[in-house]
């Protein structure tokens, strides 16, 4: 699910720039309030980084990854998995080359914003109507794809992908 540089429009790029950058710097904002979650980041970043460094090439030159934001945010909470995944997706892009150094913002917006909001939200609502082993299996199974629409409809937009198909 990284999309490489030069798969993206400049609008798109700077489109999912406008909306990651202010959210990555505040999921960072709100950790200067809690020292006590640093140990815990920099373990679940490790494990984090671990899992998602593993990638499987896809025709078309883009890959897709077992992803641990679900998990992150399920553990620390919606910011630190913000947090976390801007930077687990940055060190990822500049060390193996999964994403693009510019895409990072639409890289960040679908892995990172909407599969962390997507499992932070379903599973508080969830969680009112089931047990808790359900809540996070299906709040989980449903952020993945959610994050992926997003990507297919940012290559959409782009036209590297058509976005009806005929």
């Amino acid at each position: 699910m990284h999309i490489p540089d030069g798969f993206l429009s400049a609008p798109v790029v700077v489109a999912t720039d406008t909306i990651s950058v202010p959210t990555f710097i505040l999921g960072f904002k709100k950790l200067e309030k809690n020292v006590e979650l640093i140990p815990k980041l920099g373990i679940v970043g490790a494990l984090l980084f671990a899992i998602q460094v593993f990638s499987f090439p896809l025709p078309g030159g883009t890959s897709i990854h077992l992803v641990g934001v679900p998990f992150v945010t399920l553990y620390l909470g919606l910011f630190p998995a913000l947090f976390l995944s801007g930077i687990t997706l940055l060190l990822e892009a500049v060390m193996f080359g999964h994403g693009g150094i510019l895409t990072w913002g639409a890289n960040f917006l679908n892995m990172g914003m909407v599969c962390a909001i997507a499992t932070y939200f379903s599973y508080r609502f969830l969680r009112r109507i089931t047990v808790k082993p359900v809540s996070v299996f299906i709040s989980v199974f449903i952020s993945i794809p959610i994050a992926g629409f997003f990507a297919a409809l940012e290559l959409g937009l782009s036209g590297t992908l058509p976005l009806v198909h005929t």
